[in-house]
């Protein structure tokens, strides 16, 4: 009796195992929340840097006219590299879709840097009041052509440990 009742217990053991990693619950990466503060820095950039962060996740949603545009993705970087591009929603890796799509942070400060106010008809960014990051950045070239403006939303940092 008691070799049964281990033999059942053993099934069940396996088989919520093995419906975890099949609802995408399976741990990749590791974060850990980030507890300094450079609030104090009033340079967007300067604040950014001050906290020397090479290795994070960011939450982030590119607003175009494109596939995944809109979506939700958690932005792995690794070495101040997109490694990984995972949607919110689902769980699923969209990187090898979208290889170029999503950015760093250092790339969206040079995104920003790299638009003129005076050559377009519509630029808006605000920065992210304790890291400093653009957590907004929105552009519009021209109003009267579709389909050529962009958003970047971006919050919700946390250091990668892994």
């Amino acid at each position: 009796m008691k070799v049964l009742i281990s033999i059942v217990i053993a099934g069940l053991c396996v088989g919520l195992l093995s419906g975890c990693k099949d609802a995408g619950t399976e741990v990749k990466y590791l974060t850990q929340s980030i507890s300094e503060d450079h609030s104090n820095i009033t340079d967007p950039n300067t604040r950014w840097q001050a906290y020397n962060l090479r290795s994070y996740v960011i939450e982030q949603q590119s607003s175009c006219f494109c596939p995944y545009g809109g979506d939700v993705c958690r932005v792995y970087v690794r070495d101040n590299k997109v490694i990984d591009v995972i949607k919110k929603s689902d769980g699923k890796s969209i990187f090898a879709q979208v290889p170029q799509r999503y950015k760093t942070v250092d790339e969206l400060f040079v995104l920003a840097s790299s638009v003129n106010p005076d050559s377009v008809a519509s630029l808006v960014i605000q920065y992210d009041e304790r890291f400093g990051f653009p957590k907004l950045m929105s552009v519009d070239y021209s109003t009267q052509i579709a389909d050529e403006e962009f958003a970047y939303y971006s919050q919700n940092i946390e250091r990668l440990l892994n």
